[in-house]
């Protein structure tokens, strides 16, 4: 069974089986957001913190962002062998090996709140946009009349999914045109969370 980080506070706890934990470790203070590749995890917060661990959470290497502001996500997609961090004033980082950063050409000022990734697509959400490439580094943005506030996809049903403030869902098959999903039907609440392709 894989291995699973979870980060609470400063505080990282491991699991060999997603059901027990064992804090292992201390971190950031303000950590937001935490990614895995094949043994390598990282994890993002606040004031540009980034930091890696080779060694399922016990130890973390602090990287050096190159910006201060706080960093909302981040992912690991696995078919370009390419971390992405995204946060505020419309920053998106991206890296081979989650400690050199390089910052790349958004489009928007605006904080970026989540990525989603299908495989080949990737898909950010900024206040009222929607950010799209396909190699991580160059990017094209689409502004929308709702202001976004999570993303994920579905890889059971092939689809993104994205809710705004108004609590509104939506859905995507290709990440450009999006329906409107009455929700309210079918489910008393939602949560929309990350999940790998």
């Amino acid at each position: 069974f894989p291995k699973t980080l979870v980060v609470s506070g400063a505080d990282v706890f491991r699991s060999d089986d997603a059901i027990n934990f064992t804090k292992v470790s201390t971190v950031h203070p303000q950590p937001l957001a935490i990614a895995a590749s094949n043994t390598d995890f990282c994890v993002v917060g606040a004031n540009g913190f980034i930091a890696k661990s080779t060694n399922y959470g016990s130890t973390w290497q602090t990287a050096s962002s190159g910006v201060t502001v706080t960093l909302m996500d981040v992912q690991y997609l696995w078919s370009h062998s390419l971390w992405i961090a995204v946060g505020d004033n419309g920053t998106i980082l991206t890296s081979s090996d989650a400690i050199t950063w390089t910052v790349r050409t958004s489009g928007t000022t605006s904080s970026i709140r989540k990525i989603a990734y299908d495989g080949s697509r990737i898909l950010a959400i900024a206040d009222n946009a929607i950010l799209r490439s396909t190699n991580g580094i160059d990017w094209t943005k689409t502004d929308t009349t709702e202001t976004n506030v999570s993303i994920a996809h579905r890889p059971t049903a092939g689809e993104f999914i994205r809710s705004d403030k108004q609590n509104r869902i939506y859905t995507s098959t290709d990440g450009t045109s999006w329906a409107e999903f009455n929700w309210r039907e079918n489910w008393s609440s939602f949560s929309i969370g990350s999940s790998f392709a």
